[in-house]
């Protein structure tokens, strides 16, 4: 073994390109070898450190930072839930002309959430194009609701319905009692 490894160094490392590949192989057979013995240790460190026993003030502590937390998003959703509640003003400015307010009106009256366009206009005595532009407004506003007649069909025609920020609006503005 011992004369065998002057001979293969020498073979190796004679030649410039042979001293060039066996310096590559050398870096890389101990880098691989580096890679693993760090790997191994990573697994060692972490294998011992999750059976060692956690001390109490360490699971004490961490119970109160989760309960913590918890206690400050659930004062966060219920403060700004309390804050709409509380605000009587709406809270954005809604500007509603008059055709769109009857609309609103007719469908707050309707006993039935299946108020088709056609509907609308025959009652409220305006062209079927003007109570489709209304109901398009309220629904950008988000005043009113509307589906599909048929869920499967690919035909554009829909059921209006009152939203409950278009209720909301009609109280708070004495519209309807």
């Amino acid at each position: 073994m011992k004369r065998r490894l002057p001979k293969t160094i020498k073979i190796l490392f004679s030649d410039m390109r042979q001293a060039i590949i066996g310096i590559i192989l050398s870096a890389l057979i101990l880098s691989v070898g580096g890679i693993y013995l760090f790997a191994n240790n990573v697994w060692f460190w972490l294998l011992s450190t999750m059976q060692l026993p956690v001390p109490l003030w360490a699971t004490i502590a961490l119970v109160l930072l989760c309960c913590g937390y918890t206690y400050l998003q659930f004062e966060k959703s219920h403060s700004l839930l309390h804050s709409r509640k509380s605000n009587n003003t709406p809270s954005r400015v809604i500007d509603i002309d008059e055709g769109e307010l009857n609309v609103l009106t007719y469908l707050a009256v309707q006993e039935s959430d299946e108020t088709s366009p056609d509907n609308i206009s025959d009652t409220l005595g305006i062209n079927l194009q003007v109570a489709a532009f209304h109901l398009d407004n309220l629904k950008k506003k988000c005043m009113v609701d509307s589906r599909k007649i048929a869920p499967f069909d690919h035909s554009p025609k829909r059921f209006w319905s009152l939203s409950p920020d278009g209720r909301r609006y009609l109280i708070e503005n004495k519209h309807i009692s």
